[in-house]
């Protein structure tokens, strides 16, 4: 959800700087709130790089497991000895 994009196409704003402007309003209107309701701002919060690999491996899907078949039994040899 884009709370933003939404509020700008429904007050039918069509101009760039307009929307920028709206733009900056809403953003100051979520943090506003969420000071107001106790949350960790967003600069506050720490920042933990993870490498690109380990993100890529993360959000791939998961990789089907491999059917392996049993292997078979072996017949007895039969025995020359008589």
């Amino acid at each position: 959800m884009n709370l933003a994009a939404e509020v700008i196409s429904r007050e039918g704003i069509k101009s760039e700087a307009g929307a920028i402007a709206r733009n900056l309003g809403v953003a100051k209107d979520v943090r506003g709130v969420m000071q107001k309701a106790g949350s960790t701002m967003l600069e506050k919060l720490p920042l933990e790089p993870e490498p690109i690999s380990a993100v890529k491996k993360r959000l791939a899907p998961p990789k089907p497991k491999a059917v392996t078949a049993k292997p078979r039994a072996r017949k007895p040899k039969p025995s020359n000895e008589t």
